[in-house]
């Protein structure tokens, strides 16, 4: 219950009160008066009645404002300080993450596993490495449309990598036949999609690097209508004390290595080939559509739905809903 509720609530008792006093000092009156007399009594019985009750109303109001105006005052600034470090550190770096070139949480993508020998869909997660992530859930509750797409959003992110994941197994077979070699991944890389340990082999070939440039050379052909990006990987070479090793990259990925330059040489014409294959250039067309029509528009709905939160929150509002913070 508010303070003015409170209020009302003290002021009302007040009067019925103060009219119930009146009434009984009415009936005690024992002497027979005028007319006019009796009409001067009630007056002033009325007058002070509504000055009394006016007074009382007014020191209740006051004491009654006082305490519960102070608290209410305080927990709506506490609550609008909780919603702006929400939305410091967590609406808006959820938003970012979701928005760059990576997508964390949700990235369209299928990767090599070591335990099971091939590759497996990479799963959506929800933020969960942000601050304040268990409180913005509980919040997340009163906020049905963002919740709803959200987890729209992460089935439909499974649906297309475990689809993604058939495409990328059957490079990766086909690879493995003509570049049969040990697996291993470099951890120094700007896109960590895996990190295999130990120490780095004389020979090794990188399945998730080699199948993602693949991947990103063909999409982004198709989305800039042009015939190369990156193009299909360079052969290089650098030496360690009296070793000469000879490597495969593209782009940021190490994609292999070897000391037999033969051999990298023979992993580049692979990857060309990969790139060029009109089959997988097609299928990939017919994937990017339906990421299209499916994935992304279910992002743009989330995305959306969080820059309301934000934008709700720097208008001043305080977050519907409680956290164990609010309670």
């Amino acid at each position: 219950m508010s303070f003015m509720d409170v209020a009302f609530c003290a002021n009302y008792f007040l009067a019925n009160v103060l009219t119930s006093l009146a009434k009984r000092n009415k009936s005690t009156i024992l002497l027979p008066k005028t007319h006019s007399q009796l009409s001067m009594n009630l007056m002033n019985e009325t007058i002070w009645t509504l000055l009394i009750s006016l007074a009382g109303s007014f020191a209740i109001s006051f004491f009654v404002a006082k305490y519960y105006g102070e608290r209410w005052v305080e927990t709506r600034r506490s609550r609008i300080e909780h919603s702006n470090v929400l939305k410091d550190h967590f609406f808006i770096p959820w938003l970012k993450k979701i928005s760059d070139f990576e997508k964390e949480y949700i990235k369209i993508d299928a990767k090599y596993s070591v335990e099971k020998g091939k590759m497996v869909p990479l799963k959506p997660k929800d933020p969960e490495d942000l601050e304040f992530f268990a409180e913005a859930m509980n919040h997340l509750k009163n906020y049905e449309n963002l919740h709803r797409n959200w987890d729209y959003l992460k089935q439909e992110t499974l649906k297309l990598n475990e689809e993604l994941t058939i495409l990328f197994e059957d490079i990766r077979v086909l690879a493995s036949k003509e570049i049969s070699i040990p697996y291993w991944c470099s951890s120094i890389s700007r896109y960590k999609l895996d990190e295999y340990s130990g120490d780095k082999p004389d020979e090794y070939l990188c399945p998730n690097y080699f199948i993602r440039s693949i991947y990103d050379e063909i999409v982004t052909r198709i989305e800039r209508d042009t015939k190369r990006f990156h193009g299909n990987g360079t052969v290089g070479s650098t030496t360690s004390g009296k070793k000469k090793l000879y490597y495969l990259n593209y782009s940021y990925y190490e994609l292999a290595g070897s000391l037999n330059e033969e051999l990298m040489q023979k992993a580049q014409r692979v990857l060309s080939r990969f790139i060029e294959d009109k089959n997988y250039q097609r299928r990939l067309r017919a994937f990017m559509n339906k990421k299209e029509e499916t994935f992304d528009k279910k992002l743009e709905k989330v995305k959306e739905d969080i820059r309301e939160i934000i934008k709700s929150i720097e208008l001043g509002n305080i977050i519907k809903g409680k956290c164990s913070y609010c309670h």
